[in-house]
């Protein structure tokens, strides 16, 4: 309801090994007389990978509604997995208000279990996870995520649609367990 800055500020972690974060510190701004005062922060949140805090890009989720989406991953024996985190100021702070894939892939992996001949059950993915925020209401409190499915999952097409909703309460969203899996399906199959 009145001007405000939204502001990241993101540290990266030195000498940190494949599984350490890196840390960032959110703020809202709003100008107090000749100053800028925290109308809401956070400090120290962990994302990334390797030390490093991921890629952090600001968005508008409602009609007065911004805040951050938070990418990172990790690539780790030919598999990849990258995740999209949305983070939102609530009262004074901020909060997660949900993680969702970004994309997961095995093919380098494959490949290497093709040449030595022991893939075993293992099948190939290679999967895209697309987010839009749907702000066509734009007077909306809150815009729907829309999460878009392509690319292949266990030699089947991978081609799905995923809508989610704020619970303005939590200031989270239900996401559905097929957006956080970790390979072709929920159960990793």
């Amino acid at each position: 309801g009145q001007p405000a800055l939204l502001l990241a500020v993101c540290g990266t972690v030195q000498g940190a090994g494949h599984p350490a974060t890196g840390v960032n510190d959110f703020f809202v701004l709003r100008r107090e007389g000749d100053a800028l005062a925290a109308a809401a922060s956070a400090h120290m949140l962990e994302f990334g990978s390797a030390g490093s805090p991921g890629e952090v890009d600001a968005e508008r989720f409602g009609a007065d509604l911004y805040g951050f989406v938070v990418e990172s991953g990790f690539y780790n024996m030919g598999q990849s997995v990258q995740t999209q985190h949305v983070v939102l100021p609530k009262g004074d702070g901020f909060v997660d208000a949900g993680w969702f894939r970004e994309s997961l892939g095995n093919e380098d992996w494959m490949e290497g279990c093709r040449e030595r001949g022991d893939c075993g059950p293992v099948k190939a993915f290679d999967i895209d996870f697309e987010l839009d925020i749907d702000d066509s209401d734009a007077a909306a409190a809150a815009y729907p995520l829309r999460v878009t499915e392509s690319g292949t999952a266990c030699g089947k097409p991978a081609d799905a649609q995923y809508r989610l909703t704020l619970d303005p309460a939590t200031m989270t969203y239900a996401v559905p367990a097929a957006l956080q899996r970790e390979g072709c399906t929920t159960d990793a199959g």
